[in-house]
């Protein structure tokens, strides 16, 4: 059974798609805006729910809150967005959007899939925790294409800045804090910089799941910075 935190920033969601939830064993909660800690603990899923268009900035304000502090599937429900505003809600760190066009039915299936594949991936996880505390060898990075390797050879290709935060997090076994991954990928530090730096993760993150790599993994250490994880 997934957990499925709802934060309403404006209207509620309606009924029907939590009766469609629960009625299929998922654990939906209501949680406030002002209260992202209790959204973000012990949750699967977090849908941000919003009907209208004006508080998109709030919508991105929590997008790069929770993002600097889990790794929870994030989605955004509004009853209609603009093309933009998807497009950014995605470049913040939402995995995706939801419209008023997807019925209770529809929902509920995607949480389910969603629900399935987070435990495949933490299954695969357990199998390997012991070695989260010794890290053995490094992962493989190719300055010349600015690529890292998986484990099977094949070649994953990163951006300018995909490469260096992976060239940072590379160099040792501890956790690197926000500030100093901060000053060396910008050179400086800056109000806002945690999520700037949980959205440069959530695309490496990506990267590695879209390319079926799952022996490498950018673990968020909360309230203090990333850790690189191999297996």
């Amino acid at each position: 059974m997934s957990t499925v935190s709802v934060i309403n920033v404006s209207g509620e969601i309606e009924q029907s798609y939590i009766e469609e939830l629960e009625k299929n064993e998922h654990n939906v909660r209501s949680v406030a805006s002002d209260d992202i800690d209790s959204a973000i603990e012990k949750t699967d899923i977090i849908i941000i729910y919003n009907e209208i268009q004006q508080n998109m900035s709030e919508v991105c304000r929590l997008i790069l809150k929770i993002r600097e502090e889990a790794d929870s599937s994030l989605w955004v429900f509004s009853k209609k967005n603009s093309e933009t505003d998807r497009i950014l809600y995605l470049q913040l760190g939402a995995n995706n959007n939801i419209d008023g066009e997807c019925p209770p039915e529809e929902l509920q299936l995607i949480v389910k899939n969603e629900a399935a594949l987070k435990s495949v991936t933490s299954g695969f996880v357990k199998d390997r925790i012991q070695t989260e505390n010794s890290i053995g060898s490094k992962v493989q990075l190719n300055a010349k294409n600015q690529s890292v390797l998986s484990s099977d050879g094949r070649e994953i290709e990163l951006t300018k800045l995909e490469y260096k935060m992976m060239e940072i997090l590379n160099s040792t076994d501890e956790t690197v804090g926000y500030k100093e991954l901060y000053t060396q990928l910008w050179s400086s530090y800056q109000k806002h910089s945690k999520a700037r730096i949980a959205n440069l993760v959530f695309h490496l993150r990506t990267k590695f799941q879209e390319n079926g790599v799952l022996d490498i993994d950018i673990k968020t250490v909360r309230s203090q910075g990333y850790r690189l994880i191999t297996w």
